[in-house]
């Protein structure tokens, strides 16, 4: 199983006392299954590569935004926008 392209980073910014977060749109189209916990991949410009972990999950609105928190082994500087997150392979649920 390969790895998937969930989306990219629209917005990056910490919630006090959560952590690093990042805003997303969800792909139309595709059925996905994020839980807490998930593996991700965050693909950077540049070919920089980052191995992470979904903490927690906040739907932002019913158009499709997600926020997804991953904590505070990243800062915000560290995900910049367009930053492509990848679903790892053999992690959904």
């Amino acid at each position: 199983m390969n790895d998937r392209k969930l989306s990219i980073v629209a917005s990056a910014f910490v919630v006090t006392g959560r952590g690093t977060t990042l805003l997303i749109e969800m792909p139309e189209g595709e059925d996905w299954r994020l839980t807490s916990g998930q593996s991700i991949v965050l693909k950077l410009a540049g070919g920089v590569v980052i191995s992470t972990r979904i903490n927690a999950i906040e739907f932002v609105d019913p158009a499709g935004s997600l926020a997804l928190v991953i904590g505070n082994d990243l800062k915000p500087e560290d995900v910049p926008v367009g930053t492509e997150i990848w679903v790892a392979a053999g992690t959904e649920s």
